[in-house]
């Protein structure tokens, strides 16, 4: 799919028509409820769809009535998932991919050592607990797993990695042998070694891309790397598609303001993770198109904002902070030093929501 136009206006944050097959429709959710409205409209290529989209989005999206189009992705979706699995659904991505699913009117299974709710069935317990696994595989087409340990420090180096990695390998494994043939799960920037590194490291060029060598000196980041790996054994020994997000700091706006505030008096904090930042809303979006864009195979993708979390210019901030990194493309004003060219063109993935910052000069 296409990058295409996004709505503003109202309380609706997002909307997108996605060009199906006539009679797969897509309930709108409540704009109110600050969930992406998904529009799905069955025209032909070239035809006009922002009226059509109105109209489907209905009375629920009155919002969207006078507001410009600004994101139509064209395209047909391959995987209309039915029922989906999410893992880690407890959790602050879990809950926001349950509010976008919601929306698409998809049957949910959560898994979780906590229930939060919203779901058609619950499973309480660990992702790594091949039981409960199978159990929860009954039914479902598509599964997102996000269950893991973020970050290294919150646990020890052989529970951070014994722990995700046995998690990923009993989802897909299991997934796999109850024929799901789709999966999106929770990879991450932190993947190329460098946001946890033990010791100073700088990346090998910039922008950052998928084709970029791993520097991996941590756990978390060991883990992930065998979930990717994990993810291309399922795809080529049983024809699962499998999308790797790889996703930078994520926060709700309150999170990132905090953040930012630590941006603007630090220049060199994040310089490890590229100043880099998505919104809540905007990874679960992107879990959505990758469980439903045209693909096959396994794709690692790195996903992020446009923008730095930084008042400063990218370009001083990266002279500054990594000297001597080797800048193969432009990086404008506070353009984010990674490569989502592949999301884009795969996914249709854009984010959406960009945190409003006033540019600064770099003190």
């Amino acid at each position: 799919m296409s990058e295409g136009r996004r709505v503003r206006g109202g309380r609706a944050l997002a909307a997108y028509a996605m060009i199906t097959q006539p009679g797969q429709e897509v309930t709108p959710s409540d704009p109110h409820t600050g969930v992406a409205v998904i529009v799905t409209v069955p025209v032909r290529r070239g035809q006009p769809v922002e009226q059509a989209a109105r109209r489907r989005a209905g009375r629920r999206a009155a919002c969207l009535d006078d507001a410009p189009f600004e994101y139509l992705c064209w395209g047909a979706m391959s995987h209309v998932p039915s029922r989906v699995l999410v893992t880690g659904a407890a959790g602050r991505l879990g809950s926001a991919v349950l509010r976008v699913l919601a929306a698409q009117g998809a049957a949910v299974v959560g898994l979780d050592r906590v229930d939060p709710g919203g779901t058609e069935a619950f499973f309480t317990g660990s992702a790594g607990d091949v039981d409960l696994v199978a159990r929860a595989m009954a039914g479902v087409d598509t599964v997102i797993h996000l269950a893991a340990i973020p970050r290294p420090t919150l646990g020890a180096p052989e529970e951070v990695f014994v722990n995700n990695v046995a998690a990923t390998f009993v989802v897909l494994d299991q997934a796999a042998r109850a024929g799901v043939r789709r999966a999106v799960i929770a990879s991450s920037l932190s993947i190329t070694g460098l946001p946890f590194s033990p010791h100073p490291a700088v990346p090998d060029y910039l922008p950052v891309d998928e084709a970029m060598p791993l520097q991996i000196a941590d756990p978390y980041a060991l883990s992930k790397q065998a979930d990717e790996a994990t993810a291309e054994m399922v795809a080529r020994r049983d024809g699962m598609a499998v999308v790797a997000l790889r996703f930078p700091m994520l926060g709700e706006p309150e999170f990132l303001a905090e953040e930012a505030r630590i941006h603007r008096d630090d220049p060199g904090h994040g310089a490890n993770a590229m100043w880099a930042y998505l919104d809540m809303r905007d990874a679960a979006m992107a879990c959505w198109l990758g469980a439903t864009a045209a693909l096959s195979g396994v794709h690692p993708l790195y996903v992020a904002a446009p923008d730095t979390l930084s008042p400063y210019p990218t370009q001083d901030l990266v002279a500054r902070c990594l000297p001597g990194v080797p800048v193969r493309a432009p990086l404008p004003g506070r353009s984010v030093p990674i490569d989502t060219a592949a999301a884009r063109a795969l996914l249709g993935f854009q984010a959406a929501h960009h945190f409003e910052i006033t540019p600064a000069e770099l003190p």
